[in-house]
């Protein structure tokens, strides 16, 4: 094997946890948690509209619709950046380099967004059309993770075609490659679902009876709903851990990805 798996992992997460790091994934996370706290605030609003089928509610509910998919766009598209940063920065940490900010590397990666950018979205079409292919679907996806598992690395680091790159790093370490692929899922779905506890808790003690009352009995979730409007503030502080955690998250398999690729390419760096 051309990489450590062992030291690949652990420098991930040394490299991730530093809170100057996870700070502006945080802060551009939060938008997220602002809508989820407007929806549960208008829940009611939004079930009534539903259940009446009323035309003007519906179009408003509609226009929030919208709203989200605006803010979803921009904020994944910040993030983008922000992945092309830490690419270059963790690339440092993996050799040895003294730490720097994030915002440092602001230089280094210049002209590589445009093809990140590109790839990025090549790479989300093909997985969508092959994860429509009926029977395979499934199959085709993780195939095409295998091969474009290093893309954004390569874009920011050679400044090239991030997929034709990442497709010879499969192609010559197929195996390797599947193995590290299998290894930091498992890894990143448990820290995900650790990062949602905190928030998985807060709505529990926010909303537990009602909703214990609501799955065992069937009964409507306005109570439920409710019961979070009324005990917002606990939504909040762990929506907001939650946020922080999922941060940490993000930064992981970025680096992850990256460290794995300056192991596995035959390029210098």
């Amino acid at each position: 094997m051309k990489s450590d798996f062992g030291k690949t992992i652990s420098s991930a997460i040394r490299y991730s946890a530093a809170p100057k790091r996870m700070l502006p994934f945080f802060i551009i996370l939060l938008p997220y948690l602002a809508l989820f706290l407007l929806l549960i605030d208008n829940a009611a609003i939004i079930i009534q509209a539903v259940i009446t089928k009323n035309i003007g509610s519906l179009v408003s509910l509609m226009g929030f619709a919208l709203g989200f998919v605006v803010i979803a766009v921009i904020i994944g598209l910040i993030t983008l950046y922000l992945n092309t940063l830490v690419v270059e920065n963790s690339k440092r940490y993996w050799q040895g380099s003294k730490e720097r900010l994030l915002s440092e590397e602001r230089k280094a990666v210049k002209g590589t967004y445009f093809n990140a950018f590109i790839a990025t979205v090549a790479v989300i079409v093909i997985s969508f059309i092959a994860g429509m292919i009926p029977f395979i679907g499934g199959i085709l996806v993780i195939i095409i993770d295998l091969i474009f598992l290093t893309y954004l690395s390569a874009c920011v680091l050679n400044k090239t075609n991030g997929l034709k790159e990442s497709y010879a790093v499969f192609m010559n370490n197929k195996m390797e490659t599947f193995v590290f692929w299998i290894v930091l899922a498992v890894i990143t779905i448990i820290f995900v679902i650790i990062a949602f506890i905190p928030a998985l808790i807060a709505l529990f003690i926010a909303a537990g009876g009602p909703l214990v009352t609501a799955l065992t009995t069937g009964a409507g979730f306005s109570a439920v709903f409710a019961a979070i409007k009324a005990n917002l503030l606990i939504v909040v502080i762990g929506g907001t851990i939650s946020a922080f955690l999922l941060s940490f998250v993000t930064i992981f398999d970025t680096a992850a990805r990256t460290m794995y690729y300056l192991q596995v390419s035959k390029k210098k760096h």
